[in-house]
């Protein structure tokens, strides 16, 4: 079966608080699974998109493509090779200021992997590189924000295995503008008082500069949210 990735197109405020939505737009056409699509706007208002593909039965890699705000593509659909047949997971993407775009995956053997592309011609800044080690599985969501210097900053899951089941909690990078990871750290301290942190989670980065972490988790039978 065909699997269509279809960019749900644009909502159009109109007088009295009505909307109305424009035609669907299909960027691609695949005999294999396009799965996970995350977006981005460009400075120029047109819709960076990431998402990963099957080329091979059970094998995924990122691509890429971005999207005029009439709904043609600007940058046809490119797949992201890292020279393997490890699949790729969970891709994020936040564009910056400057017009760049900073793409991040999880790989199945684990680690956060990291990209720069020129968003005005698809062309790479920074090549597809490892930008965090680590052994825990990749297949758990992550979300990118810039902050007002154009620094990245990454919220990503990582878990430990402690013999009877995983712990997964919350991590936070910072990536300079160039692609250079300046550091991370777990976003959540030790503290017997929470269980486990779930995949829901959220980062943004207000006006004066500040970045926000939301996430949500697990204590006893009850959900609670941090901030």
């Amino acid at each position: 079966m065909k699997k269509i990735i279809i960019i749900l197109t644009l909502v159009v405020s109109m007088p009295g608080l009505a909307f109305t939505w424009s035609e669907l737009t299909y960027i691609i056409d695949s005999i294999h699974a396009d799965l996970n699509p995350v977006a981005a706007y460009t400075p120029d208002d047109e819709m960076f998109v990431v998402w990963f593909s099957a080329w091979a039965t059970h094998y995924y890699d990122v691509s890429f493509a971005k999207v005029a705000e009439d709904g043609s593509l600007s940058i046809e659909p490119t797949r992201i090779f890292t020279d393997d047949s490890v699949d790729d997971r969970a891709a994020t993407v936040t564009v910056d200021s400057q017009n760049h775009a900073h793409i991040f995956w999880r790989r199945q053997t684990g680690g956060v992997w990291y990209t720069q592309v020129d968003a005005a011609d698809g062309s790479y800044l920074v090549a597809p590189t490892q930008l965090i080690d680590s052994n825990t599985p990749g297949d758990i969501f992550m979300y990118a924000v810039p902050d007002l210097n154009d620094d990245i900053h990454l919220l990503y899951c990582s878990n430990s295995w402690d013999g009877e089941q995983w712990w997964d909690q919350p991590f936070h990078a910072v990536i300079s503008f160039d692609g250079e990871l300046l550091g991370y750290d777990q976003a959540v301290t030790d503290d017997s008082d929470y269980e486990s942190v779930s995949f829901d989670k959220g980062i943004a980065c207000d006006s004066d500069g500040n970045v926000h972490v939301v996430y949500t988790y697990f204590k006893a039978s009850h959900i609670e949210v941090d901030y």
